[in-house]
């Protein structure tokens, strides 16, 4: 294969975003979907006010919870509709790039929490981070 990039020996934590932008528990949805907006993220972590993972939530969610529930529902009123943290995709900050993409690649996700072993969020990796990460390692060649 020409040009052929060698992902090999990244880990999360070199393409991870961070600090990490988070939403909260007392943020309406129309707050959430401008908050989205305004730093043009297609998803934020949820935290509780001791910085505990609450969910993981996405433009699809907001859409959804817009159209039952109204854009003036907080996120503390929606959780139900939102993922619970353990159906959310994490990784630690030392996985390697390969595992990371597959879990991307298998589970057609949008961006995966990288966690400390307390649960606390260390960074993000959407998307945009995996094709940066490419860009980078051409510049390297």
């Amino acid at each position: 294969m020409k040009n052929k990039i060698s992902v090999k020996h990244k880990v999360a934590s070199e393409i991870m975003s961070s600090p990490v932008k988070v939403m909260t528990l007392t943020m309406t949805v129309r707050d959430a979907i401008r908050f989205l907006m305004v730093y043009k993220l297609s998803g934020a972590p949820l935290l509780d006010h001791l910085g505990q993972l609450v969910s993981l939530v996405s433009e699809l969610d907001l859409i959804q919870i817009g159209a039952l529930d109204g854009t003036d529902t907080t996120l503390a009123e929606a959780k139900h509709r939102l993922l619970k943290p353990k159906e959310i995709f994490t990784v630690k900050s030392d996985a390697i790039f390969v595992d990371v993409m597959r879990l991307f690649l298998e589970n057609g996700l949008r961006q995966i929490l990288v966690m400390d072993d307390n649960k606390q969020v260390l960074g993000i990796i959407a998307r945009r981070d995996i094709l940066k990460a490419y860009i980078d390692l051409e510049g390297q060649t």
